[in-house]
């Protein structure tokens, strides 16, 4: 796991919490060494290519972003700390994950950002205003959730006009 403490501070607490977290259930299901699912998950890398691909669309700096499956945290803290967004998750935690609000909340502490900005919450039922953000994002989570219409519904209506809706998830097909 690389890392750049300029931008991002990664406590190993945090780090040993997402092994028993996430690393402990990917072992259980496709015999993949805990530490390198936690590595993999924790990964600040990722962020940055994700930001280049919105960057496509529009400039991060100081929009107000929120991530609809959060997850560890690690793309809003990346994004807060280098393109200074105003970061908002929400993560409703689950099989596999059933920590990660609680370790996205430290991960948000150890870094400066107010943790009370990742909320416990679906997609399906998003608990802020319409129009409150200029960026809606999301990776790998449309695909596991109840009702994938319902998400970009609510997606759409807190984005504000003229905001950028941004969904990632695999393609099965291919």
């Amino acid at each position: 796991m690389t890392s750049n403490n300029d931008v991002f501070h990664l406590p190993p607490e945090i780090f040993e919490m997402a092994v028993e977290d996430v690393g402990r259930f990917a072992t259980t299901i496709h015999k993949t060494d805990a530490r390198i699912v936690a590595a993999d998950h924790l990964d600040f890398a990722k962020p940055i290519r994700r930001a280049k691909i919105i960057e496509r669309y529009v400039p991060l700096r100081g929009k107000k972003v929120l991530e609809i499956g959060s997850g560890y945290g690690n793309n809003l803290t990346l994004w807060a700390r280098r393109f200074d967004i105003e970061p908002h998750g929400i993560e409703p935690g689950g099989l596999g994950f059933s920590n990660s609000l609680e370790i996205s909340r430290k991960l948000f502490q150890a870094n400066g950002l107010d943790p009370q900005r990742l909320q416990n919450a679906v997609g399906e039922k998003i608990p802020f205003p319409d129009a409150s953000f200029d960026i809606v994002y999301s990776a790998n989570v449309l695909e596991h959730t109840d009702n994938p219409q319902a998400v970009i519904a609510e997606s759409l209506r807190v984005l504000r006009p003229g905001g950028v809706l941004h969904f990632e998830m695999p393609n099965f097909l291919a």
